[in-house]
């Protein structure tokens, strides 16, 4: 199984389903690939899309993501602070 962290903007392409990227999230939601997030990311996922579709949407998305069996939660040791 492919392991992958989905940058906000993919994940937002992926979600309608005429987008060329949607098999990106059917396949998340079949188990063939294995997201890799954090709190953080979730939170960024679920701000980003709150803001572009709207807030129900994102919750869902989120739970989804949360309790696929196949969500790798993976924590932070190094935070660079780049981008401050």
């Amino acid at each position: 199984m492919r392991r992958v962290v989905l940058d906000t903007n993919c994940l937002l392409q992926s979600l309608p389903s005429k987008s060329p990227y949607h098999k990106i999230w059917t396949d998340v939601l079949c188990g063939n690939i294995s997201l890799c997030v954090n709190t953080e990311i979730l939170d960024e996922y679920e701000e980003i899309l709150s803001q572009k579709i709207n807030s129900e949407v994102a919750t869902n998305v989120v739970e989804a993501i949360a309790r696929l069996h196949t969500t790798v939660y993976q924590e932070i040791y190094v935070h660079f602070d780049l981008i401050p």
